[in-house]
């Protein structure tokens, strides 16, 4: 099944290379949990304040069958694909924790 996507950018510049991680990362999480119906991404700059350097917030949100609500997490990094990948393992673990029947993949 191909779950439908959402991906959000603010005070980030467009990155198709980004995008396209997302959408791998979206695959291979249907590829665990079969019944994922839509996922919504949204990456974000934190705001610097006294801080040097950049730093980036992801945040997941994946609706199941199956699941009552959305299994969400965000995550924070200077590596905005660090930041992705992490958002997307702690979703992972979350829709397998709710499968009785879970297998690691």
């Amino acid at each position: 099944m191909e779950a439908s996507l959402q991906i959000t950018m603010q005070n980030v510049p467009p990155s198709e290379a980004l995008a396209v991680r997302i959408r791998k990362s979206l695959a291979k999480l249907e590829h665990v949990h079969r019944h994922v119906t839509s996922c919504r991404v949204a990456v974000d700059e934190v705001d610097k304040h006294q801080r040097q350097g950049r730093e980036f917030r992801v945040r997941v949100e994946v609706r199941a069958r199956g699941h009552a609500d959305a299994v969400s997490t965000f995550h924070q990094h200077e590596d905005v694909y660090v930041a992705l990948r992490d958002a997307f393992l702690s979703v992972k673990r979350q829709l397998q924790e709710a499968q009785p029947d879970h297998r690691s993949a």
